[in-house]
């Protein structure tokens, strides 16, 4: 079957239209019956068929109108080739086909007007056949024609370089980015076009011949044969294709498809370069620190195991610390978040500044680091400590701009690994010794022993019991007081609250064991507040010799704010204790801590008519500055500086200034830890005001106060050679004496 003219083809675009076809037969032929098997056996053809009986009949059909198909029907008695001639010449635009061969109808039998000269005719029914076989070969090459439009154009679309390869592993078809890829790379077509054996040149490829691009050809004709085979639906290879100016990375795959009959594949090379730094980007994301981009903490167990495993084997010694920076909300506060940041990665860089080579920082969480350090001396434990005390001193110097600087302290725990310790065990460790560190104040470092995890356990036990204590509907706290004696006339004028736990397994613990702990655990605030609530509730029933005495109570500086405010203010309307009557104590570190809050906390308090008292003064951040801006009232020396009057010209010169500056600010003057009468004396003859100590009598339970009162009363007051500076009252400096509800001082 052939179609010919420049119209070749037009019927096909038809195809939703019947198919006008002419049959030009010789008038002794029974082409009607033909016409009429034609529509019977295939009523589904839309064929329109009319008849002309001859050339002539042909030549006046084609002049009143238009048809799709001539057939010219080449039998013995019929002039085919000279009729079909004739019509070919006179209407070249429309295809023309001449029936000549056997009565099988086969495709075959349709021959081209040029050989027209050596056709059979064939019967009637052969002839309906071979018009309805031809016909329907010419639709069905058009669909597999658009077809094939179709899927080249799906092809071309793809932007991977794409191929189709036969059963044989022949390439029969590539897109536009295959063809674009083979001609930038300075490939020809016998390499990479149509036809070209896929396997033979994955075979036939080496490095010598297509240089570093290429992939690893064994492997992917491996591939392409188990595809081909059925052994595979899918095969995938990711394969370098570097060259001398750049990296790149591609991957072939692989999928089974029908081509030309048998089981071909399709072939996609794809460019993964892009993926695979988006891939290489999210891994190292995924393992180092966004803000300070140190490794993180899973980055570093990775490390902590492998220079385990390598120190285990050369017999050397492998150690981490974890370092945690102290009050850093405060940086935060001062420098805001952005700023805070900022000195987070000053912090790293100078922490990195104290590596050697093959160690490794990390940020383990906001204001935490650790640090692995390999080839150690195993015989060395000092080693690691010093370590330790290096990265201290690298956090020594402030932080932040020139013009607001901020400084850092940091504690530091050390662990050096155990062989049989995994990763995980070595680094809890280092987190035990960062507990011990903290308990014995900022800027420290610890290093790990059994005795140390021992403690740390013993102490994490003791603040599981805390909390239970202090959920507990039956109190387990207690409060001690200690006189506070007046050193001019002997007589007590307050006393001092303090803490104790009735533990019912240990016994009496004494404050310095639980309340650093309750600090850090945040439990200050209940057990903050239950002592201030006793306490005001217990000063009711304070009484010597008829007068109403004054009560302290120590406040941590977490409990300076303005909720503690609200719960003073509270708990004096509830008890209706004077305000004047309850003294507040304060350590100095509570002071330098946020300075805004610490004046608005304690502004608050003095206008509610409470004192405040500077605890331990000396011992910490002693400023004039802050004795001039905040409302002290009262200055306690601490009783380092008592006890070395009589031993140490320093200390007594240390309490004679403190008397003099409490003088100036208009401040009272206590003095703890007296317990001797030439510590009283001493203290008397400065003008100190009051003094508290073993020499009149230690802290007390509530039922045993009133003896320890009147004992008070047996220490005899020392004479002196000249008179005391005259105390001041210590409200004369704000003018409280009406809200205060009378002096700490009685003559």
């Amino acid at each position: 079957m052939t179609l010919r003219g420049e119209r070749d083809g037009v019927a096909l675009r038809r195809a939703n239209a019947p198919l006008r076809v002419l049959v030009v037969a010789d008038p002794s032929t029974d082409a009607h019956r033909a016409v009429k098997l034609l529509e019977g056996r295939f009523p589904q053809a839309q064929l329109e068929v009319e008849i002309a009986g001859g050339l002539q009949a042909a030549q006046s059909r084609l002049r009143g109108r238009h048809v799709d198909v001539i057939l010219v029907d080449a039998g013995e008695r019929a002039p085919g080739a000279t009729v079909a001639e004739a019509l070919r010449t006179a209407h070249p635009d429309t295809p023309l086909m001449v029936l000549t061969g056997s009565i099988d109808g086969q495709v075959d039998l349709w021959a081209r007007v040029d050989g027209a000269d050596d056709a059979r005719p064939p019967s009637a029914p052969g002839m309906a056949t071979a018009i309805v076989n031809a016909l329907q070969g010419n639709l069905a090459e058009d669909r597999a024609h658009r077809y094939l439009e179709l899927a080249r154009g799906l092809l071309d679309a793809l932007d991977a370089p794409t191929c189709a390869v036969d059963a044989e592993g022949r390439i029969v078809a590539v897109n536009l980015a295959w063809r674009d890829v083979t001609r930038q790379n300075g490939g020809m077509d016998e390499r990479s076009g149509v036809g070209v054996s896929y396997l033979d040149v994955c075979d036939g490829s080496d490095q010598s011949r297509y240089g570093s691009w290429t992939p690893d050809a064994a492997t992917v004709a491996a591939g392409m044969r188990q595809v081909l085979a059925g052994e595979l639906e899918l095969f995938r290879h990711d394969y370098a294709c570097h060259s001398p100016h750049e990296n790149r990375w591609c991957s072939v795959q692989m999928t089974p498809a029908t081509i030309n009959g048998g089981r071909g594949a399709v072939v996609t090379h794809l460019d993964t370069t892009n993926m695979r730094e988006i891939e290489q980007t999210l891994a190292y994301r995924s393992m180092h620190d966004a803000l300070t981009d140190l490794p993180n903490r899973s980055l570093l167990v990775d490390r902590l195991e492998q220079a385990i495993a390598d120190a285990e084997r050369r017999g050397l010694g492998v150690a981490v610390a974890h370092v945690d920076l102290s009050g850093f909300q405060r940086v935060n506060d001062t420098l805001q978040y952005s700023g805070g940041d900022r000195v987070l990665v000053e912090v790293a860089e100078r922490l990195q500044g104290q590596l050697r080579p093959g160690d490794t920082v990390a940020r383990a969480s906001g204001d935490e680091f650790l640090v692995l350090w390999r080839d150690l001396d195993v015989d060395d434990p000092g080693a690691a400590l010093a370590l330790g005390e290096r990265l201290l001193e690298a956090l020594e110097q402030p932080f932040g701009p020139a013009h607001r600087p901020v400084s850092l302290s940091a504690d530091v725990g050390v662990a050096r690994h155990v062989v049989g310790w995994g990763a995980d065990r070595t680094l809890s460790s280092a987190v035990l010794a960062l507990a011990e560190a903290k308990t014995r104040g900022p800027g420290t470092v610890a290093l790990y022993t059994q005795e140390l995890e021992a403690a740390v356990v013993g102490r994490t036990t003791l603040e599981s019991e805390l909390r239970t204590a202090l959920a507990g509907t039956v109190s387990q706290f207690v409060l001690h007081y200690q006189p506070v004696v007046d050193l001019r006339s002997g007589e007590v004028v307050a006393v001092e609250s303090l803490v104790r736990w009735q533990h019912p397994v240990l016994g009496l613990v004494p404050p310095d064991r639980f309340i650093p702990m309750a600090e850090a655990t945040g439990l200050i605030h209940p057990l903050g507040g239950w002592v201030l609530d006793q306490a005001v509730r217990d000063a009711g029933n304070l009484t010597y010799d008829g007068r109403e005495l004054y009560v302290a109570v120590n406040f941590s500086v977490l409990q300076l704010n303005d909720e503690a405010v609200l719960q003073v203010r509270q708990v004096l309307e509830s008890s209706g204790l004077t305000p004047g009557r309850l003294i507040l104590e304060v350590t100095e570190s509570a002071l330098v801590q946020d300075e805004d809050a610490v004046v608005r906390a304690l502004e608050a308090l003095a206008q509610l008519g409470v004192h405040v008292a500077i605890d331990d003064f000396g011992t910490g951040y002693s400023s004039l500055h802050y004795l001039r801006r905040y409302p002290i009232n009262i200055i306690k020396i601490d009783r380092e500086f008592v006890a070395g009057i009589g031993t140490s010209v320093d200390d007594e010169a240390i309490c004679e200034s403190i008397v003099h500056l409490a003088e100036a600010v208009g401040a009272m003057t206590v003095a703890e830890g007296v317990e001797t009468p030439e510590q009283y004396a001493f203290l008397r003859s400065l003008g100190c005001h009051h003094g508290q100590g073993f020499l009149w009598s230690p802290p007390v339970p509530a039922e045993r106060l009133p003896a320890a009162l009147a004992a008070c009363g047996e220490v005899p007051v020392p004479s002196t050679t000249s008179p005391p500076t005259p105390a001041r009252h210590p409200t004369d400096k704000h003018q409280q004496d009406a809200q205060a509800g009378g002096a700490l001082h009685h003559d």
